[in-house]
Protein backbone atom coordinates (compact mmCIF):
# COMPACT_ATOMS: atom_id res chain seq x y z
CA UNK A 1 0.00 0.00 0.00
CA UNK A 2 1.51 3.33 -1.02
CA UNK A 3 1.44 6.31 1.32
CA UNK A 4 -1.15 9.03 0.86
CA UNK A 5 0.37 12.39 -0.05
CA UNK A 6 -0.73 15.99 0.18
CA UNK A 7 0.61 19.05 -1.59
CA UNK A 8 2.64 21.64 0.23
CA UNK A 9 2.70 25.08 -1.36
CA UNK A 10 4.78 27.73 0.27
CA UNK A 11 6.78 30.89 0.08
CA UNK A 12 10.04 31.70 1.87
CA UNK A 13 10.70 35.32 2.87
CA UNK A 14 13.36 37.35 4.65
CA UNK A 15 12.11 37.89 8.23
CA UNK A 16 13.32 41.49 8.33
CA UNK A 17 12.52 42.83 4.86
CA UNK A 18 9.71 40.51 3.71
CA UNK A 19 11.56 40.04 0.41
CA UNK A 20 11.34 36.57 -1.19
CA UNK A 21 14.31 34.24 -0.77
CA UNK A 22 15.25 32.40 -3.97
CA UNK A 23 17.01 29.01 -3.90
CA UNK A 24 15.91 28.16 -0.36
CA UNK A 25 15.91 24.41 0.18
CA UNK A 26 12.83 22.95 1.88
CA UNK A 27 13.21 19.31 2.85
CA UNK A 28 11.43 16.85 5.12
CA UNK A 29 13.51 15.40 7.95
CA UNK A 30 14.20 11.65 7.59
CA UNK A 31 12.86 11.61 4.02
CA UNK A 32 14.58 10.20 0.96
CA UNK A 33 12.88 12.79 -1.25
CA UNK A 34 14.96 15.59 -2.73
CA UNK A 35 14.27 18.95 -1.07
CA UNK A 36 12.10 21.47 -2.89
CA UNK A 37 13.85 24.68 -3.96
CA UNK A 38 12.17 28.08 -3.97
CA UNK A 39 12.05 30.08 -7.21
CA UNK A 40 12.89 33.76 -7.74
CA UNK A 41 9.61 34.77 -6.06
CA UNK A 42 10.38 32.61 -3.00
CA UNK A 43 7.67 30.06 -3.92
CA UNK A 44 8.02 26.28 -3.85
CA UNK A 45 5.78 23.25 -4.26
CA UNK A 46 6.31 19.68 -3.08
CA UNK A 47 4.41 16.56 -2.06
CA UNK A 48 4.56 15.30 1.51
CA UNK A 49 3.28 12.11 3.10
CA UNK A 50 0.01 12.71 4.99
CA UNK A 51 0.39 13.60 8.66
CA UNK A 52 2.95 15.60 10.60
CA UNK A 53 6.31 16.43 9.06
CA UNK A 54 9.36 18.30 10.25
CA UNK A 55 10.48 20.71 7.54
CA UNK A 56 14.10 21.79 7.37
CA UNK A 57 14.73 25.09 5.61
CA UNK A 58 18.14 26.33 4.53
CA UNK A 59 19.37 29.19 2.34
CA UNK A 60 22.72 30.83 1.65
CA UNK A 61 23.37 33.61 4.20
CA UNK A 62 20.46 32.62 6.47
CA UNK A 63 20.16 30.69 9.74
CA UNK A 64 18.71 27.21 9.15
CA UNK A 65 15.18 26.69 10.42
CA UNK A 66 12.89 23.76 11.29
CA UNK A 67 9.14 23.84 11.43
CA UNK A 68 6.52 21.16 12.18
CA UNK A 69 3.53 21.14 9.84
CA UNK A 70 0.48 18.92 9.29
CA UNK A 71 -0.58 17.89 5.80
CA UNK A 72 -3.88 16.21 4.92
CA UNK A 73 -3.85 13.53 2.23
CA UNK A 74 -5.28 14.43 -1.20
CA UNK A 75 -5.36 18.14 -0.34
CA UNK A 76 -3.11 21.18 -0.44
CA UNK A 77 -1.68 23.17 2.47
CA UNK A 78 -0.19 26.64 2.05
CA UNK A 79 2.47 28.02 4.36
CA UNK A 80 4.64 31.13 4.55
CA UNK A 81 8.06 30.74 6.12
CA UNK A 82 10.42 33.48 7.27
CA UNK A 83 14.16 33.13 7.72
CA UNK A 84 16.58 35.41 9.56
CA UNK A 85 19.87 36.50 8.04
CA UNK A 86 23.00 35.02 9.49
CA UNK A 87 25.05 37.85 10.97
CA UNK A 88 28.67 36.98 10.75
CA UNK A 89 31.07 39.10 12.79
CA UNK A 90 34.48 38.76 14.32
CA UNK A 91 36.80 41.05 16.25
CA UNK A 92 40.13 42.70 15.53
CA UNK A 93 42.75 43.74 18.06
CA UNK A 94 46.25 45.01 17.70
CA UNK A 95 48.57 47.87 18.46
CA UNK A 96 49.60 51.16 16.88
CA UNK A 97 53.27 52.12 17.09
CA UNK A 98 55.65 54.80 15.85
CA UNK A 99 57.46 53.34 12.81
CA UNK A 100 60.82 54.82 13.79
CA UNK A 101 60.94 54.36 17.58
CA UNK A 102 58.44 51.54 18.14
CA UNK A 103 56.79 53.62 20.86
CA UNK A 104 53.04 53.06 21.44
CA UNK A 105 50.76 55.58 19.75
CA UNK A 106 47.51 57.15 20.86
CA UNK A 107 45.33 57.15 17.76
CA UNK A 108 42.11 55.98 16.19
CA UNK A 109 41.09 52.98 14.09
CA UNK A 110 37.91 52.07 12.19
CA UNK A 111 36.55 49.73 9.56
CA UNK A 112 36.97 51.64 6.27
CA UNK A 113 33.74 53.27 5.16
CA UNK A 114 32.18 53.42 8.63
CA UNK A 115 31.81 56.39 10.98
CA UNK A 116 32.71 54.61 14.25
CA UNK A 117 36.29 55.27 15.36
CA UNK A 118 37.84 53.39 18.30
CA UNK A 119 40.72 54.98 20.21
CA UNK A 120 43.88 53.11 21.10
CA UNK A 121 45.10 52.96 24.69
CA UNK A 122 47.51 55.91 25.16
CA UNK A 123 50.03 53.94 27.24
CA UNK A 124 50.13 50.69 25.22
CA UNK A 125 48.84 51.68 21.74
CA UNK A 126 46.45 48.71 21.80
CA UNK A 127 42.95 48.82 20.30
CA UNK A 128 39.98 46.46 20.07
CA UNK A 129 37.27 46.49 17.36
CA UNK A 130 34.06 44.47 17.85
CA UNK A 131 31.40 43.42 15.32
CA UNK A 132 33.71 43.55 12.32
CA UNK A 133 32.15 41.92 9.22
CA UNK A 134 33.57 38.55 8.19
CA UNK A 135 36.03 38.48 5.29
CA UNK A 136 38.93 40.58 4.09
CA UNK A 137 38.23 43.89 5.86
CA UNK A 138 40.07 47.16 5.32
CA UNK A 139 40.96 49.15 8.44
CA UNK A 140 41.92 52.84 8.64
CA UNK A 141 44.41 54.10 11.24
CA UNK A 142 44.95 57.73 12.22
CA UNK A 143 47.10 59.52 14.80
CA UNK A 144 47.93 63.22 15.23
CA UNK A 145 51.13 64.23 13.38
CA UNK A 146 51.30 60.82 11.61
CA UNK A 147 50.48 59.84 8.03
CA UNK A 148 47.13 57.94 7.98
CA UNK A 149 47.44 54.26 7.13
CA UNK A 150 45.17 51.60 5.64
CA UNK A 151 45.66 47.92 6.41
CA UNK A 152 43.57 44.81 5.86
CA UNK A 153 42.56 42.09 8.30
CA UNK A 154 41.16 38.65 7.48
CA UNK A 155 38.18 38.43 9.86
CA UNK A 156 36.63 35.03 10.64
CA UNK A 157 33.19 34.79 12.26
CA UNK A 158 33.38 34.44 16.02
CA UNK A 159 37.15 34.72 15.96
CA UNK A 160 39.75 37.33 16.89
CA UNK A 161 42.13 38.70 14.22
CA UNK A 162 45.33 40.51 15.17
CA UNK A 163 46.58 43.53 13.20
CA UNK A 164 49.57 45.54 14.45
CA UNK A 165 50.58 48.66 12.51
CA UNK A 166 53.43 51.16 12.49
CA UNK A 167 52.68 54.73 11.44
CA UNK A 168 55.22 57.09 9.87
CA UNK A 169 55.61 60.62 11.24
CA UNK A 170 54.08 63.26 8.99
CA UNK A 171 57.04 65.64 8.80
CA UNK A 172 55.01 68.37 7.08
CA UNK A 173 52.58 68.42 10.02
CA UNK A 174 55.34 68.58 12.63
CA UNK A 175 57.55 71.20 10.97
CA UNK A 176 57.13 74.84 11.72
CA UNK A 177 58.60 78.11 10.53
CA UNK A 178 60.96 80.22 12.57
CA UNK A 179 61.36 83.83 11.61
CA UNK A 180 63.22 86.73 13.17
CA UNK A 181 66.06 89.20 12.84
CA UNK A 182 69.75 88.55 13.33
Amino acid sequence: VSAVHGNLLGVVRDAETGEPIANARVGVRNSDENPAVSDATGKFRTQIVEGYAVLELSAEGYNPKTRVIEVQGHSSAEFEFTMTKRNIFGSVRGSMRDAMTGAPLFGRVRVAGTDDWVESDPSTGTYFLEKVPEGETELEFSAMNYTPLKSSANVIAGDLANTDVSLERDLAATMGVISGYV
